[in-house]
């Protein structure tokens, strides 16, 4: 269940870190933290008092960031809070009101990452409940209404064989399991924006 943020937590929150003072920065992930999990990514919905929490924090200290290995566009999309700071794609995206900056070079990996999506597609293309998401520079290959226990481990097999032969890595997540580049880690991101500014305190 995704976790509830409440006015009571930010009232508790924010007396306990006053200390600090504001170089605070908060960061969290979208699908299982700021919304429940869906059957299909396109279903994912925030609250509206997750909203309201959100900007409240924003108000409250120097950075709320929203974390997520969706397309930055996409989370902002979904969140709805244009003031906020999104990761996308696991940080290789980074997104503020309408701009978005991209750390790698799309072009040095779509070309693979197209084989790969066309690849899985074909052989799974009968199997019920299985489906490529392609957010550009990640592909996630999502099972979670598939019935049949052996194809998910059919498509595991597959997914880590293909991140081998092309330089991507492969990592299982709840019922989805992704490819991205080895340099897409959210923990690298979070870190690096932390240091441009000047975080004291970093809560995810």
């Amino acid at each position: 269940m995704a976790a509830r943020l409440t006015s009571f937590n930010l009232k508790k929150l924010s007396k306990e870190l006053a200390d600090v003072g504001g170089d605070i920065g908060i960061f969290t992930d979208v699908d299982g933290t700021l919304s429940e999990i869906a059957d299909h990514p396109d279903m994912s919905t925030v609250s509206s008092e997750m909203k309201d929490a959100l900007t409240k924090l924003n108000n409250l200290y120097r950075l709320v960031v929203v974390v997520s290995g969706r397309r930055a566009q996409d989370v902002q999309r979904i969140v709805g809070e244009p003031d906020l700071l999104y990761l996308g794609n696991h940080g290789i995206e980074s997104r503020h009101k309408d701009e978005t900056i991209q750390s790698l070079d799309i072009e040095k990996i779509r070309g693979a990452l197209v084989l790969i999506k066309s690849e899985i597609e074909s052989k799974f293309a009968d199997d019920q409940g299985v489906f490529v998401e392609d957010k550009e520079f990640v592909l996630a290959v999502h099972y979670r209404q598939c019935p049949d226990e052996e194809v998910k481990k059919r498509i595991k097999a597959l997914v880590s064989k293909l991140a081998a032969e092309h330089g991507f890595l492969a990592q299982d997540g709840r019922q989805v399991t992704e490819i991205r580049p080895i340099s897409a880690a959210k923990g690298r991101a979070i870190l690096k924006l932390a240091r441009e500014h000047k975080i004291k305190l970093v809560i995810y």
